[in-house]
């Protein structure tokens, strides 16, 4: 039995939620069965290759030798080929000598090594990926997708909403939803509420995708030759805005989906809730409702740190080792940084909307005395938390914080940093 020492049973990759049946670290590299029960003869293969695929996606981050076997009841073993993206049957004794030869590394933590930032891409940042279909969407994600997806084909007219925390993966779902629209020859329109960036051009000028701005395009164009309206960040448009594009949908049976920020950190005050005002407003009209509530992209690290900071009574989720609290003190400090591949973030000349959809790999964040603290609350003079909060939760690896001309802020901060 010592053959089977050493496999985590079920483990599944936090905030994604991907499972695996049998998953054995070892000092070779990993050894993953999938245990299945009888499957019908018809699409057999294909199920099985179908998760094979997606399993080694997910272990080819962390290791480059992989072995992925799927045993099926009444039927037998099989393994994956991911140079030649085929399986082929296999003799259990071969699985058995594999098994016997898998020493395991006790070393390896898996919470420690799946990180969820490396299944991550935005349509954006990432446009060849996204693509080239290099990502997997979460299981969630994928049933929100195929529902809206069923409705727009049994349906000539409705309205989707799809509810999302941020970090919640909502606009790669929504930019995928358009990409399999559009490999489906319909005509569809991606409409945003703030200016366009450069991946987003991207698509536009390189892939000829239909992609407008709110700063550019009336409404009344936004319903000419589309059989589709997406939009994203819907929360970010006044009631009446909303009110003129959803008369113009309903008049011209263009069914809509509107993503939009849930904003459900209390710290934030919410906007009206879309889909209760378009049921209150076409209560006859069919409304699909969805939500994204598991977030994704955020680093747990950068999360515990922000909301320690925000309010100095929330208990830490130290440490923070890939996170430094600095006096800024002069220009030439960002030059080590920007060599260094740092994004530089000045928070008295950033917008909220500048930051829809980006994410960044290290970034360096410049904070001035526009920031201070009652009964232990951080607040700005000019109404910043919440940017503050949406750019430490969108840095991926590491964070340096550079406190300006406020050295009680610094003292806060650094100490919060310190205190494991």
């Amino acid at each position: 039995m010592q053959d089977f020492d050493g496999f985590y049973i079920g483990y599944s990759i936090q905030q994604i939620g991907k499972e695996f049946d049998l998953l054995k670290f070892t000092k070779q590299g990993i050894l993953n069965i999938e245990l299945k029960t009888e499957l019908p003869p018809d699409g057999r293969e294909e199920k099985i290759l179908k998760q094979m695929r997606t399993n080694h996606y997910y272990l080819n981050a962390v290791s480059s030798n992989i072995i992925i076997l799927t045993y099926v009841e009444h039927d037998g073993m099989y393994r994956y080929n991911p140079k030649n993206d085929c399986l082929c049957t296999i003799d259990p004794s071969l699985i058995a000598g594999s098994m016997k030869e898998a020493t395991e590394d006790p070393s390896i933590v898996p919470d420690q090594i799946f990180l969820p930032a490396n299944y991550l891409i935005s349509p954006y940042n990432d446009t060849e990926k996204f693509l080239q279909d290099k990502y997997f969407l979460t299981t969630a994600q994928n049933a929100i997708k195929k529902e809206i997806l069923d409705g727009y084909a049994a349906h000539t007219y409705a309205f989707y909403t799809l509810k999302a925390s941020t970090g919640t993966g909502k606009t790669l779902l929504l930019y995928d939803i358009a990409k399999e629209l559009i490999q489906k020859k319909q005509s569809i329109l991606l409409f945003h509420t703030q200016a366009l960036n450069d991946g987003q051009k991207e698509l536009i000028h390189t892939y000829h995708w239909n992609i407008r701005s709110i700063l550019d395009t009336s409404f009344y164009e936004l319903f000419t030759n589309v059989a589709f309206l997406l939009i994203d960040e819907a929360q970010l448009l006044s009631l009446q805005q909303f009110s003129a594009l959803l008369t113009e949908a309903y008049q011209k049976n263009v069914p809509v989906l509107f993503a939009y920020d849930a904003k459900p950190e209390e710290y934030f005050s919410a906007s009206f809730d879309i889909a209760t005002y378009i049921h209150s407003q076409y209560p006859s009209a069919s409304l699909y409702q969805n939500k994204l509530t598991n977030k994704i992209r955020t680093n747990k690290e950068m999360a515990g740190f922000i909301n320690a900071i925000l309010r100095l009574s929330n208990p830490s989720a130290g440490p923070y080792p890939n996170i430094e609290v600095k006096e800024y003190q002069k220009d030439i400090d960002l030059m080590f940084y920007q060599k260094e591949q740092y994004t530089v973030l000045d928070l008295s000349a950033i917008t909220l909307q500048q930051l829809t959809g980006q994410e960044y790999e290290k970034a360096v964040l410049i904070i001035d005395q526009d920031f201070y603290y009652i009964d232990q609350q951080l607040h700005s003079h000019t109404h910043k938390e919440e940017l503050l909060y949406e750019i430490i939760t969108r840095v991926i690896s590491k964070l340096t914080i550079l406190v300006k001309e406020d050295p009680e802020l610094y003292e806060i901060f650094l100490h919060i940093q310190q205190s494991y």
